[in-house]
């Protein structure tokens, strides 16, 4: 049996830039954490797969940056999807890497 303890803070998982925004650089997490895992599994199963990613991409970079994206309106589609690749190849390979059994 495994035991967790809510009020753990986790590993310090190590950052890199995803994007800037007038000089301020917003980071997100090199892996994503088993405990997003699970809250974008459960956003899949309630809804859409792209209104998880949205959800896990706003857990990733927070409120302030989210609405510095939300300010710039001359990102492209092209920009947009860049912006969500990396998002979802850290929740995929998490996925991924638990259905293998590695």
């Amino acid at each position: 049996m495994l035991t967790f303890n809510t009020k753990d803070p986790g590993l310090d998982d190590e950052q890199e830039p995803l994007f800037e925004v007038d000089g301020v650089t917003y980071t997100i997490p090199k892996t994503v954490s088993p405990n997003e895992g699970v809250l974008y599994l459960q956003d899949v199963r309630q809804g859409a797969h792209d209104v998880a990613l949205a959800r896990l991409l706003h857990r990733m970079i927070g409120a302030e940056g989210m609405n510095a994206l939300g300010k710039c309106k001359g990102m492209t589609r092209e920009d947009f999807k860049m912006l969500l690749k990396p998002v979802a190849e850290r929740v995929g390979g998490l996925l991924e890497e638990v259905s293998s059994g590695n």
